[in-house]
């Protein structure tokens, strides 16, 4: 179980650092860092709480997973949206600089909890 736990860090790390190289080369937007950073956290949080409660609450783990996919909407909509409100013609960038690291952690946060939940060795009731 601590394997699969490292992997979804490892790899989340790689993924998101992968893609953060790149998209800096692309785009230059100064809260693109942050939107990462806040998508990694996120994801981090979800899928550590699930981690935490797979042995004794395995039937619960879809609701901790969109649970965080809601966390992430509402950040979103916090965070986010207002900026986009005032950039203007800019809004497109600032959508996709939020979006791209949504996307690559929701993906990873997804295939990890899908190998998580597929453990044999999970007591179940």
């Amino acid at each position: 179980m601590i394997k699969k736990s490292l992997y979804f860090h490892f790899s989340l790390i790689i993924a998101l650092s992968t893609s953060f190289y790149f998209h800096k080369k692309i785009v230059n937007e100064f809260l693109l860092f942050d939107f990462y950073c806040l998508n990694a956290f996120v994801a981090v949080l979800v899928f550590n709480i699930a981690f935490f409660f797979i042995r004794s609450y395995t039937e619960h783990v879809l609701n901790y997973f969109l649970a965080g996919t809601a966390i992430k909407f509402i950040l979103f909509f916090v965070v986010v949206y207002p900026s986009i409100k005032l950039a203007g013609d800019q809004s497109k960038t600032i959508f996709f600089s939020f979006f791209v690291p949504y996307l690559i952690s929701l993906i990873v946060e997804t295939c990890s909890l899908i190998l998580l939940v597929k453990n044999p060795f999970i007591s179940r009731r």
